[in-house]
């Protein structure tokens, strides 16, 4: 069964490897709809930190990170776009990721078929290593990336998930799962639609998941 209460989507903290096993303490991610909380967090404590970086990098010339763009906060409030699902991970008082999808969007690999599409997945600011901090929790987007397929699976998509990779580190991520868990078809594609609100995204690669495998990704955050 894919139910929510069957599923705990827990994280650790980034030095848990320094930390002795049996003293290691996960977090257990609160998924659940965006609201107005969120739009705070969004566009207080993410925007700053993202500014920070982005001044730092203006200084040592170089490029800034190209999540450090992003407009979290305006997505929510973004209007004729009634069909897209916006969720937030919590710990405790603080927003560590986002998550829009919108259901529907059709299979690049097999035309019969629907997936779950993910417009914007991220982890907070602080949970993303960054040339100024290190980040403080570890698996927020792969928790994320599983909590999208089991929506997936919610609407009769299987696991399907669809995205396009936001710059060439997502890619990397991308096909780090590939690898590592068999999670998409490989090699990505080029030249897929994405939602009416991204122009662009044909020129951005596109990975899909292969059900079987993703479904079995998700199944490592089922609650025993």
């Amino acid at each position: 069964m894919y139910t929510r209460d069957s599923f705990k989507f827990a994280v650790l903290p980034s030095n848990y490897l320094l930390i002795p096993e049996v003293e290691r303490e996960s977090y257990l991610l609160d998924i659940g709809p965006q609201d107005a909380d969120c739009v705070t967090m969004f566009s207080g404590v993410w925007a700053r930190m993202s500014l920070a970086l982005i001044k730092f990098h203006e200084e040592e010339k170089t490029q800034a990170p190209g999540w450090t763009r992003w407009k979290h906060a305006d997505w929510y409030a973004q209007r004729g776009v009634s069909d897209r699902q916006k969720f937030a991970a919590w710990v405790g008082s603080a927003v560590v990721g986002m998550l829009n999808v919108r259901a529907n969007y059709p299979s690049a690999y097999d035309s019969e078929m629907k997936v779950l599409y993910i417009e914007h997945i991220a982890s907070s600011p602080g949970d993303l290593d960054t040339a100024i901090w290190a980040r403080r929790l570890k698996g927020v987007g792969s928790a994320l990336m599983a909590y999208a397929i089991l929506k997936s699976c919610e609407h009769g998509y299987d696991g399907r998930i669809g995205l396009h990779a936001s710059d060439a580190n997502a890619k990397a991520y991308y096909e780090h799962l590939t690898t590592k868990y068999n999670m998409f078809y490989d090699p990505p594609k080029i030249n897929v639609p994405g939602t009416p609100q991204d122009s662009k995204a044909t020129d951005r690669f596109y990975f899909e998941s292969v059900p079987g495998a993703a479904r079995e990704f998700l199944e490592g955050y089922r609650d025993a």
